[in-house]
């Protein structure tokens, strides 16, 4: 395995600079500031090399090349509990070729038992882990993603039944396609069949990448972003949706192949002649609109009771009573209030605490913990910079934002509309572009 130094990430627009081409209505300018050149070369066929792309999955380059024959993945991937990626986003100053392969697919699913569950396959950057299996009088879990899929169903003596987990898919803007968010697809639901011995998680849903670049993009080899199902015949299991590309320049051409959930080339001059396999291929002109590529501050659960949560999402404490919880933020500013609530399952029982962040951006907190499972979450509130302009969800205006975090889960942006309703992931396309934290 290869690994590539890191580059500095900044947070910056793409836009539109003044007419230069006469033939063009304006030319793209990407707003890359970087000055390496990303050269995938590989000593056999199948090479793989790994990017890291950091917590924002932004990258900066002066100019990429994937030569034949050779494989780029990412580094960090998924969306399940713990295991948190955001889309891919290469922006570039010159050209990129790619004669070899991006892959972002999803990864299968594993085998359980009768005796133990198998984990689900981890979705591409951007995209959704799979949901565990089932096995005996335990229930497969869903699909991670605003579109996951439903675990297989358990028989009445706890037997696993005959059936496989639900697909998952991909939550697409509901009209032009211009605004599809960029996200990845979800993952299938676990399954469970105790006749023939098939124990299945879900298939991981495959990735989301933008690459916008000033001058040309070539494929002639191959991006993938599909979800994954076992790779079993038979084995009652559910796949993982597949994911979306989007290709900003000036010119795109080539005749490789595309293969996702959606692809948008987005070029005035189009001399693509890819084969695309994919739900919806969409082809238009550059537009003046800006992407904001604001990176979402940080709120983490790194502690419960002592016992560190960073990575876990579940903890037994075993009594009731006041527990200590600590919080950590970056990209927060000190005396930031951070609520925690923590909700008891059985009891209904509800407690809710305040605390400011301190100067190296971690807040305390004694709070209550009721008997039986509790659930757990820390956030902090958002103000909607623009209401008026967010699109509507089923009929209602979002009206609020917070940033929320849970043990072992990564914060992510969540809206609410005016009712109080819990907007899907995914639904609001680039969040940091509506909110601010006071």
């Amino acid at each position: 395995m290869k690994s590539l130094t890191q580059l500095a990430i900044t947070s910056m627009l793409i836009g539109a600079s003044p007419l230069t081409q006469a033939e063009l209505p304006f030319q793209f300018d990407s707003g890359s500031t970087g000055t390496e050149d990303l050269h995938v070369s590989c000593s056999y066929e199948g090479e793989t090399t790994y990017l890291n792309v950091g917590l924002s999955g932004i990258r900066h380059f002066n100019s990429i090349t994937i030569d034949e024959g050779c494989i780029l993945k990412f580094i960090p991937t998924g969306n399940g509990i713990g295991m948190s990626s955001n889309p891919v986003r290469l922006l570039v100053r010159e050209d990129v070729t790619i004669h070899g392969t991006i892959n972002l697919d999803g990864t299968p699913g594993e085998l359980g038992s009768t005796n133990y569950a198998a984990a689900g396959g981890i979705g591409g950057p951007g995209g959704y882990n799979g949901g565990v299996s089932g096995h005996t009088n335990h229930q497969p879990q869903a699909g991670y993603g605003p579109g996951g899929g439903a675990g297989a169903s358990l028989a009445s003596n706890g037997n696993c039944s005959s059936s496989s987990g639900a697909n998952g898919s991909l939550t697409p803007r509901a009209n032009d396609i211009r605004y599809q968010m960029l996200i990845g697809g979800s993952g299938g639901g676990g399954g469970c069949n105790s006749s023939s011995s098939r124990y299945y998680g879900g298939g991981g849903g495959g990735g989301a990448m933008l690459i916008a670049a000033n001058g040309t993009i070539t494929i002639n080899g191959e991006v993938s972003a599909i979800g994954a199902d076992t790779g079993s015949s038979n084995s009652y299991h559910a796949e993982g949706a597949g994911g979306v590309v989007h290709f900003i320049a000036n010119r795109v051409a080539g005749s490789g192949n595309v293969a996702a959930g959606y692809s948008i080339i987005e070029t005035n001059d189009n001399q693509s002649q890819f084969n695309i396999e994919t739900t919806d291929g969409s082809n238009f002109g550059l537009q003046r609109l800006s992407l904001n590529l604001t990176q979402a501050p940080t709120l983490t659960i790194t502690s419960v009771g002592g016992i560190d949560t960073s990575n876990i999402n579940a903890v037994q404490l075993g009594s009731s009573g006041l527990t200590s919880v600590t919080v950590m933020a970056e990209g927060l500013a000190a005396t930031t209030e951070v609520k925690l609530v923590v909700n008891s399952e059985m009891t209904r029982y509800n407690a809710v605490e305040t605390a400011t962040l301190n100067t190296q951006g971690i807040a305390t907190f004694s709070i209550e913990v009721g008997s039986g499972n509790s659930v757990m979450m820390a956030y902090v509130s958002a103000l909607v910079t623009n209401t008026a302009a967010l699109p509507q969800f089923e009929g209602e205006k979002i009206m609020s934002a917070r940033l929320e975090a849970m043990p072992g889960v990564s914060a992510q942006v969540v809206f609410y509309t005016e009712s109080g309703r819990r907007v899907p992931d995914g639904f609001i396309t680039n969040p940091m572009q509506w909110v601010s934290f006071i």
